[in-house]
């Protein structure tokens, strides 16, 4: 039996997430980036987003398995209710219901945020990222066709919307991640 424990990053952590990220980008089109970042710059990345969103990674027997997070879906003002989700495992552990778990942690954490709306932006298709996004009670916006380039062909992208309130005046902006207690969730498998 597998203990596993989600939790937030820690700064130890970011060499592992950066190892379970790179396979994505040299071997599928799940990411646009075209090359593998480097530690350093990867590290800049993660503590930008961490310093108002939520990082969480997941854990087996102690292991970084894979990791969630929050970040900003566009730069201007108005769209400070929004928040993108990004989610990636270790291709060993895919299909065992640990993404599942990370999105509700992590969803459940941005509703208490004060965010109005998630948006989870997939390469299309993928099955298993469209699957994830339905079952979480996402819609689908609409596909943008022939958005990116990789591996000599042209690739879609949709938009799935998850309202996480009713559309009232907001009273303020969402909270910063790290002003909210998060307690690790652990279970046995």
């Amino acid at each position: 039996m597998s203990k596993y424990k989600i939790r937030r990053i820690k700064d130890s952590d970011i060499k592992r997430v950066l190892e379970i990220y790179a396979p994505y980008i040299l071997n599928t089109t799940i990411t646009y980036e075209y090359d593998v970042p480097t530690l350093e710059s990867f590290t800049d990345r993660v503590n930008n987003i961490k310093s108002k969103f939520p990082y969480f990674v997941c854990e087996c027997d102690g292991k970084v398995v894979g990791y969630a997070y929050a970040s900003s879906y566009h730069s201007r003002t108005a769209f400070n209710w929004d928040c993108e989700l990004s989610i990636y495992l270790d291709n060993s552990f895919c299909g065992k219901g640990l993404g599942r778990r990370l999105y509700a942690a992590l969803i459940d954490f941005i509703t208490e945020q004060g965010f109005y709306n998630a948006y989870g932006v997939v390469s299309y298709p993928n099955a298993s990222s469209e699957r994830l996004h339905d079952e979480f009670g996402f819609y689908c916006a609409g596909i943008h066709k022939n958005v990116g380039f990789k591996f000599n062909k042209w690739l879609d992208l949709i938009y799935y919307i998850k309202p996480l309130r009713e559309f009232d005046e907001p009273k303020a902006f969402p909270k910063n991640a790290n002003d909210i207690d998060f307690k690790d969730i652990e279970w046995e498998d």
